[in-house]
């Protein structure tokens, strides 16, 4: 049957495909249809196979200056995606066509049916993609254009040596290998390998996001840019960093400054290849309007209109000021990744004396934290103690690098930060850093009572009474007691609160009492009302009583395998807790249904216990039992043997045997690269000790 959020999606992704037209590498699509039953979808005919098809016929394996080739129209695609504010989420071999049988036929992007767009600072949450190729950030529920890089990484790596860089026998084997395993450069062929190849696989399977190179910069690796179809485009990064810089503290931008310098030829190629490709005036300088220009040259007409107008706000403190090239390096330059490289610590230590020399001042903590725009409830001495040198007040080495990393922005906390200041205000704690930042922001932004604001009444249309799941925004009045007395399970009520909240877990325990959702306070009202971001444990067959609303999910399609997972997990903690009761029923009555027993015994004819006897002890009835000795059993007793281990042998393989933490598999040998897409809820907790 279709679903209306079926149907949703086929609209995105015809949606997607009208609004990027114009590229060589991209699937051209003529136009969609319908009837009353389907959608007729009409592109380009590609006659020349798969990427992975082609792998496979050449051993699993290409040599270095084809996977060049192939790699360039990857990215070159993939940037153009990405510039226009679409990630597709499903790249991989099988999702690039040949356009011919030909050798050097041209490369199409197909499969935007997994694709979605995305703006500047949103981040998606939804767990969709293929196994192999899946980010590490797309696990942890927090991404955006990065994860197609990571899998562009992925086809680069197979592509070089013909094996995955993560493999296992499961799905969630190969998540975890995602998550915690480093990919192998130590196996052949990579020895023989250039060590420009390995450094540009390496930079795109970088698990840190920000660290990451974005496709437009891979086109100007050292491995890639020599190439003559190798032509680096208009990169978005550059904008999000020229805003941050815009925004940023006087004593930051000297900072800024002081590193660019430090930058080598090679590392200054991305950037004179971006600054030349805004078109700076005859002057040498870029404004405003040459932001404006380039944006309207290399963005579809579908994006002019939604797009463009994001970036000029964003960035209209340029208007008034003009921007050379030594500054344009200072406010382009990404900090972490440059952190990623093996000179780092070279290019801080120079520019921390230059920074000396030029930009270093005395400073107390009140002025460096107002300088850079910490909010007051954040502890600044605790955070900041050791930025300043005792000895002249100056800004130390640890501050320096710190402050390059945007101080002001809470990134630069530790995760002990950040839990000191959830534990102040009565947080919960859970999660990685990212998740207690997020949670942070949550809490300034509604901290003075201004959930509803913010999380209106009127958006909660939704009736979802009986049916809640992690994930929804919910709405609910409840009772609120005194004091619940729970022997006999009755208190007294003295009003009604209602809440507004996200369900941020649920739990399920061997009891039926111990099904429990745990909801994150937006705001409340009446009795009792709650602080901002309190967590609230409502009993599951209590909320389910409730008459309860939730908001609309961005993507219901999300919410509907979310609630398919739930039930499932539901359905299992139900039979384990019918296993269990079976068990300790048989346990209590010996194994055998239990009689009603018609004949007592008088208090004449009991008899006292024996002394117990070596190799004997007396059970509750007083009655002789014998341990250890398999010849005194009951014969009437049936004895179970123990369970045999079936295992089936296949190779050297042993299914009993426990799955390897990593294991990599030639393509040159198996075919079965085809793991199906999916589009499923992950429960978190099964990374909880991997992050």
């Amino acid at each position: 049957m279709t679903t209306a959020i079926a149907i949703e999606d086929v609209r995105r992704e015809v949606k997607i495909l009208r609004a990027l037209t114009g590229h060589n590498n991209l699937v051209q699509f003529y136009d969609a249809y319908e009837d009353h039953d389907n959608v007729y979808i009409v592109m380009e005919l590609c006659e020349g196979g798969e990427l992975l098809d082609r792998i496979l016929s050449r051993g699993g394996k290409y040599t270095e200056d084809d996977a060049k080739a192939v790699m360039i129209q990857i990215l070159n695609v993939v940037a153009f995606c990405h510039l226009q504010g679409v990630v597709h989420r499903d790249l991989k071999p099988e999702n690039f066509l040949f356009m011919s049988k030909d050798e050097n036929s041209q490369l199409k992007a197909i499969d935007f049916g997994l694709s979605d767009f995305v703006k500047p600072d949103e981040r998606l949450n939804d767990i969709v993609g293929s196994a192999y190729y899946v980010a590490p950030e797309v696990l942890h529920r927090s991404y955006t254009t990065e994860a197609d890089v990571w899998s562009i990484g992925v086809i680069a790596y197979i592509l070089l040596c013909g094996s995955r860089p993560f493999w296992a026998r499961t799905e969630s084997g190969i998540f975890r290998a995602v998550l915690k395993a480093d990919p192998s450069f130590e196996e052949p062929p990579w020895p023989s390998l250039s060590a420009e190849a390995k450094d540009f696989v390496k930079r795109l399977l970088n698990k840190d996001p920000r660290k990451r190179m974005t496709a437009a910069q891979a086109l100007s690796h050292p491995w890639i840019k020599n190439s003559n179809d190798a032509k680096v485009p208009l990169d978005i990064l550059i904008f999000k960093l020229m805003k941050a810089y815009m925004r940023s503290s006087s004593l930051r931008k000297a900072a800024l400054k002081a590193l660019s310098k430090t930058l080598t030829v090679d590392e200054l190629f991305y950037l004179r290849e971006q600054y030349a490709l805004l078109e700076p005036n005859k002057s040498g300088t870029i404004s405003l309007e040459n932001v404006k220009v380039a944006l309207m040259k290399y963005a579809t007409d579908a994006m002019k209109e939604s797009r463009v107008p994001d970036f000029l706000v964003s960035l209209n403190a340029l208007q008034y000021r003009r921007m050379d090239f030594e500054e344009f390096c200072a406010a382009a330059l990404s900090v972490h990744q440059l952190e990623a490289l093996d000179r780092w610590e070279q290019h801080a230590r120079c520019a921390y004396e230059l920074f000396e020399k030029d930009g270093n001042r005395a400073i107390v903590i009140e002025e460096l934290a107002s300088e850079l725009g910490l909010s007051p409830s954040v502890p600044v001495h605790a955070v900041l103690h050791d930025w300043v040198r005792h000895t002249d007040g100056k800004l130390s080495f640890l501050g320096f690098v710190k402050l390059l990393h945007d101080g002001g922005d809470l990134e630069s906390l530790t995760l002990k930060d950040c839990k000191s200041y959830l534990r102040k205000h009565g947080l919960r704690l859970a999660g990685t850093k990212a998740v207690c930042i997020q949670r942070i922001k949550e809490h300034w932004r509604i901290k003075d009572g201004s959930g509803e604001a913010f999380y209106p009444r009127s958006t909660f249309v939704n009736n979802c009474t009986g049916d809640v799941c992690k994930g929804d925004v919910v709405l609910f009045t409840q009772k609120v007691y005194e004091r619940f007395n729970k022997v006999t399970r009755h208190g007294t009520s003295h009003g009604k609160r209602t809440v507004a909240g996200r369900v941020v877990k649920e739990s399920y325990g061997a009891a039926k009492q111990q099904h429990t959702f745990t909801v994150e306070v937006l705001w409340s009202k009446g009795s009792n009302r709650l602080p901002p971001l309190f967590p609230l444990l409502v009993k599951g067959r209590n909320l389910y009583r409730l008459r309860t609303f939730r908001q609309r999910w961005s993507n219901e399609s999300g919410r509907v395998k979310v609630l398919a997972e739930k039930h499932k997990r539901g359905t299992a903690a139900r039979l384990v807790r019918a296993m269990k009761n079976t068990k300790k029923t048989q346990s209590t009555n010996g194994g055998v249904k239990h009689q009603k027993q018609f004949h007592h015994t008088r208090p004449s004819q009991s008899r006292k216990p024996l002394a117990p006897e070596k190799g004997k002890h007396f059970d509750r009835h007083g009655k002789a039992t014998f341990q250890g000795h398999a010849k005194f059993r009951n014969h009437n007793q049936r004895q179970e043997a123990p369970p045999m281990r079936q295992v089936n042998i296949k190779g050297n393989a042993i299914s009993g045997a426990s799955e390897p933490s990593r294991k990599r598999q030639k393509f040159a040998h198996h075919n079965d690269d085809r793991v199906p897409t999916f589009q499923s809820y992950v429960d978190p907790s099964q990374f909880a000790n991997l992050k």
